[in-house]
């Protein structure tokens, strides 16, 4: 299998923004001129080499916009959370469709299909989506809970991962630290590792006692390496991580 580009980003939700006060979305009063300059970027990571993209908190809008803005023969897998963020104030970025999403992207020509997708029990908000691609790398995409859901989350992740039989990338938000999530994987799972100076992936303005490295690249059966933060430009509240995975 050839050395394939990856990269994930947590787009941050704009209900989930104006929730949690989130002032990166303070600029962008309408969510469409945010979704599209998101959609932009997303095409700009991909044109730059990226094979395979997966996204968290990605609204229908959201998705809806990478369609428009990303070549055809692209592939789309998404994942649709039972649960629909709602507004706790009034709505200002409002949404035609609020539903959230777990949204792999796959560059053009590869061959690509749904492997497996899961839920979490405990969360309807969290869960992963595994994707094959190339015919020989499965990637999963996930975003998991925060806390003390997070071991549940991750064994049942793992277990996916491993029933797979194939070489496989883990990629997503992870709501904490390489070593937490390492330990919950397993062995078989080795993390990327960032350059020391790299940018945070969930910068925080304030100290909050939370890890500011909580989106993160795994490999099983697989090397990685190259991995980098690549800046999100103010879009999201998360900046993206980009490595490379090839077969063992």
């Amino acid at each position: 299998m050839p050395t394939l580009h990856l990269a994930t980003w947590n787009v941050l939700h704009r209900v989930h923004a104006e929730n949690y006060d989130e002032g990166v979305v303070t600029p962008y009063p309408d969510e469409a001129a945010r979704a599209a300059a998101i959609a932009n970027r997303v095409a700009e990571v991909m044109a730059d080499g990226v094979a395979v993209l997966c996204l968290q908190e990605v609204s229908g809008d959201q998705r809806d916009a990478f369609r428009r803005v990303l070549p055809p023969g692209t592939g789309f897998f998404e994942l649709a959370y039972p649960r629909r963020p709602q507004p706790r104030r009034p709505h200002v970025g409002r949404l035609r469709d609020a539903t959230e999403l777990l949204v792999t992207v796959v560059a053009p020509g590869m061959a690509a299909e749904t492997m497996a997708s899961l839920v979490f029990p405990d969360d309807p908000g969290k869960g992963f989506l595994g994707v094959r691609v190339a015919g020989a790398l499965a990637v999963f995409n996930t975003h998991v809970s925060f806390g003390e859901r997070c071991p549940g989350q991750l064994a049942r992740l793992a277990a996916a991962v491993r029933s797979g039989a194939v070489p496989a990338a883990v990629l997503g938000d992870f709501n904490a630290g390489v070593h937490h999530i390492a330990a919950g994987l397993g062995t078989d799972f080795v993390p990327a590792a960032l350059p020391p100076d790299a940018l945070p992936t969930r910068p925080r303005s304030k100290p909050d006692g939370k890890d500011q490295h909580i989106d993160h690249v795994f490999a099983r059966a697989a090397r990685v390496g190259g991995a980098q933060v690549l800046p999100a430009h103010g879009l999201s509240d998360h900046n993206l991580v980009r490595a490379t995975v090839e077969a063992g």
